[in-house]
């Protein structure tokens, strides 16, 4: 079914399918697609069918109501008949064009596939005479499953628009009963919130400036009971780093819609004639299998960019909670020898190497080395490094700056800020204005000289507070130029260093969304490295992004953020779940721990390449004080299982740890991995089989599974299973 004609009158049909999943949409002129089916695979249709389902869906019109059924379209509008939040909303200067129909088709043109391998693509132009405004949008299917949402909005006429915002809705079934609401806060993001979903509107909305540490990755609606490896959920993710706006929508006629959205500021974007205003793409993912089934499609729509990274994921040792401010030439060396001695391979120097940068009050801005404490530069701890066979990684953050610096002495018009209004200040400092050219060529210029100076391989990006009363410098509302200017600066900066990797970290986690993750191969999830609490963090972190995108270290006991005290092997289960890495004064470390975690990073590099590739697998445990999650190659010839006791279990016996995703007839042998062959336990013997391998099939392995020992909390094992 392929639209092409613009002026046919007859009812027109878009019918896109991709990785079991399938999208019909009514794009009969005038006005965008209006979507009747997303979600499970339809199979094979024929026009008539698709006709006949289309009827099938269209519903009478009740009393009181309008006399005939519109069905909404991709941007909502008022003259449809809807009530809640609109696609467009916007007006002119003098009042008008604050209400939007997209009357006049001016093009739709759709390309299907029946076969895997290629994406299905809808494209869609319509225009609004009357407010003059012209609307494209673009829904692509990828063969993945993933939906990806495009749209922008074109000022077609001779005065200026002020837009309010463009926030495309999609539709999900009646059986979407539940919110999953990821909120959060600093060392504790993304923790999920039930909702039901009710009659009206749910809405969430930041104005942090970034997409901050309650971002919800995946806005996420399910039917009740669903899992992780069971029912049907839809979620959105929002390819966008600043201000956002996210909505769940029960309308009165019982049809439930989402949308996710940048969040506008009044008059952030004003359109002259002829420019047009791109949103953020969103991507939408269904799933009949649960919570596991959205990563799924995440996790291989993102690993199929030619931006992902595809070289092993370096173990990496961050220096801040091993020196923090403290660091000069012997002691960042001597950290480095102990480092490569365990089998670090990328050494990554944090925040204190810079001008005059002795506490977290002074220095931002200032991006030369500090003389005092490194009086050759970088060089001498950058060729130990390399000589030690690592690469180097630097801390920066770019988007910022002390008053307490030369930069901002010199150039105090350079914050962002209405004029003669300083914004409060967060972490001791101010935000850099990046839209201006000044500021930006400014941070460009530094960053990209000491790029050309060391050989830095790895740069961890952070952005340590929120944006606030963030305008510029003709006092208009900055976020979304601010955001569009930092993609530019590290597109600019990849583009003339094009082996640089960088890593997004805000205070912790508080800038994890698909807009960075064009532009970054790693993520630094939080700023706590406490097991416990990181256990549940990377899991829902996990939910939107694979394993190799997420940044975890081994830290120290206690953790310096919460105090909590956990054992070493814990914390290193915990970490070995990701791009792994440690933050710990290693040359203060006894021996046993340094052959520990030797052992481990023997292990992280003999099984990163199973990790970072395969199905990531969490099953719904029946002991909420217990999680489990594991990693399936994608041919199911092996399997990698953590089982983590993260409290005090509610039975006596622990329920067994059950492997699911292997081949039922085939059989495994299963080992618990070195270093984790001795754990904690509160019992007086282990099962009879420990530590000793075991074979079972896939089927026995995935029903009646294998008994684990009686962990103590905190504690955590990991299993191996390799097909025979």
């Amino acid at each position: 079914m392929t639209v092409t004609d613009s002026n046919a009158s007859a009812e027109r049909i878009a019918y896109l399918r991709g990785g079991g999943v399938s999208l019909l949409a009514d794009v009969s002129p005038p006005g965008l697609p209006r979507i009747v089916h997303w979600g499970a695979d339809l199979g094979e249709l024929s026009e008539a069918q698709a006709h006949a389902l289309i009827r099938a869906a269209t519903p009478g019109t009740p009393h009181a109501g309008y006399d005939t059924f519109e069905r909404p379209s991709l941007l909502s509008e008022r003259l449809r008949g809807q009530s809640g939040p609109l696609g467009v909303s916007g007006r002119r200067g003098d009042g008008t064009a604050w209400s939007v129909h997209f009357s006049e088709r001016v093009d739709s043109t759709t390309t299907t596939t029946q076969t895997a391998g290629t994406d299905s693509r809808l494209v869609t132009v319509a225009c609004d005479p009357v407010a003059g405004l012209r609307a494209r949008s673009e829904l692509v299917l990828h063969d993945n499953g993933v939906l990806a949402v495009a749209t922008s909005l074109t000022n077609i006429s001779d005065t200026l628009y002020q837009l309010g915002g463009l926030t495309p809705a999609l539709p999900v079934a009646a059986t979407a009963q539940v919110v999953v609401s990821l909120s959060g806060r600093w060392a504790y993001e993304r923790i999920p919130e039930l909702l039901p979903i009710s009659f009206g509107v749910w809405q969430r909305d930041s104005r942090e400036g970034r997409s901050g540490h309650d971002f919800p990755i995946a806005l996420t609606v399910c039917e009740k009971g669903c899992g992780w490896r069971h029912g049907e959920a839809w979620a959105l993710s929002l390819c966008w780093s600043g201000n956002h706006r996210h909505i769940v929508e029960r309308r009165p006629d019982g049809t439930t819609w989402v949308s996710a959205a940048e969040l506008l500021l009044p008059g952030e974007v004003d359109l002259e004639p002829g420019e047009t205003y791109t949103a953020p793409t969103v991507l939408a993912a269904w799933s009949d299998r649960g919570l596991d089934g959205i990563s799924h499609r995440y996790h291989s729509y993102l690993r199929a960019r030619d931006e992902h990274p595809r070289s092993p994921r370096p173990l990496t040792l961050n220096s801040w909670e091993a020196v923090y401010f403290d660091m000069d030439e012997r002691r960042l060396g001597a950290l480095a020898e102990a480092a490569a001695a365990v089998g670090v391979e990328r050494f990554v120097v944090d925040d204190g190497w810079f001008h005059r940068r002795t506490s977290d009050r002074r220095g931002l801005g200032d991006w030369w080395v500090d003389t005092d404490r490194l009086p050759s530069g970088l060089s001498p701890i950058a060729a130990r490094v390399g000589d030690l066979g690592m690469q180097l990684g630097l801390w920066v953050e770019p988007e910022m700056v002390n008053l307490d610096s030369d930069l901002a002495r010199a150039h105090p018009d350079w914050i962002l800020q209405i004029p003669g209004r300083q914004p409060r200040e967060g972490r001791h400092q101010q935000v850099l204005d990046l839209t201006n050219d000044e500021a930006f060529e400014y941070v460009f210029a530094k960053l990209d000289q000491l790029l050309g100076q060391y050989p830095i391989a790895y740069l961890k990006w952070d952005h340590n507070r929120p944006l606030s009363d963030a305008g510029d410098r003709n006092a208009r509302p900055a976020a979304h130029d601010q955001t569009l200017a930092l993609y530019k600066l590290i597109e600019a900066l990849r583009e003339k260093h094009p082996a640089l990797e960088v890593e997004s970290c805000a205070s912790g986690g508080g800038r994890v969304d698909l807009g960075m993750a064009r532009l970054c191969e790693r993520f630094w999830t939080s700023d706590t490295n406490d097991p416990v609490d990181r256990q549940q963090i990377q899991r829902w972190t996990s939910l939107v992004l694979p394993l190799e995108m997420i940044g975890a270290h081994v830290g120290a006991s206690p953790a310096h953020v919460t105090g909590r005290h956990t054992d070493l092997s814990f914390r290193a289960a915990t970490a070995l779940f990701a791009h792994a890495g440690i933050e710990w004064d290693l040359t203060k470390l006894p021996g046993e721990d340094l052959d520990f975690l030797r052992r481990w990073a023997d292990l992280y590099k003999a099984r990163r390449a199973l990790l970072h590739s395969g199905t990531l697998i969490r099953p719904d445990h029946p002991d909420p004080s217990t999680l489990v999650q594991g990693v399936v190659a994608a041919d199911q010839s092996e399997a990698l299982y953590c089982y983590a006791q993260l409290g005090t279990r509610q039975a006596s016996q622990p329920a067994p740890l059950r492997v699911d995703g292997l081949t039922p007839t085939r059989v495994y042998r299963l080992t618990v991995e070195d270093p984790f062959s001795s754990p904690k336990t509160v019992a007086r013997s282990a099962p009879p089989w420990w530590p000793d391998p075991i074979e079972l099939t896939g089927a026995a392995a995935a029903t009646i599974g294998v008994t684990m020992p009686i962990l103590a909390p905190a504690q955590a094992v990991v299993v191996h299973l390799a097909g025979l």
